[in-house]
């Protein structure tokens, strides 16, 4: 007897389990693809909001997402602060020893800029906590 099967996938993995479907319909009757960004490529029609998500986590940041309402305003306005610390040497050494850097930021130069990768790097997290921001309890963080 043939039992149906159903494949699953989160991320990458939803993407992936998505396209095998597609590929293979014949060997897998239906998929889970929770979070899967498969439309997320240029070219499409319309054209894909690569915005999107970080308006979702603005959101969560927002007194409507359940956060203070200072939270968006600071986040929002910590970014170019960051960056701007970059630019002089003053900024570099208070960035370097508020974020404990193993090395001192260095000024940005062509193909590195060490204020903009401490921004990805702090702002990283809050794209979790938004994607792990649900209305019931959860072990997902």
């Amino acid at each position: 007897a043939r039992l149906p099967v159903v494949g699953f996938g989160g991320s990458y993995g939803g993407m992936l389990a998505a396209w095998f479907r597609l590929k293979y319909p014949q060997s897998v009757d239906g998929v889970v693809a929770a979070s899967a960004p498969i439309w997320s490529f240029d070219g499409l029609h319309p054209p894909y909001d690569f915005n999107a998500f970080n308006e979702g986590v603005t959101f969560d940041a927002s007194r409507a997402g359940g956060s203070s309402d200072r939270c968006k305003r600071n986040l929002k306005a910590a970014w170019p602060k960051i960056l701007a610390a970059g630019r002089t040497a003053e900024g570099r050494e208070l960035l370097s020893q508020s974020f404990r850097t193993c090395t001192p930021v260095r000024p940005p130069a062509a193909g590195s800029d060490d204020a903009y990768d401490i921004v990805q790097w702090v702002s990283e997290p809050w794209g979790y906590l938004a994607m792990g921001n649900y209305p019931y309890a959860s072990s997902y963080l």
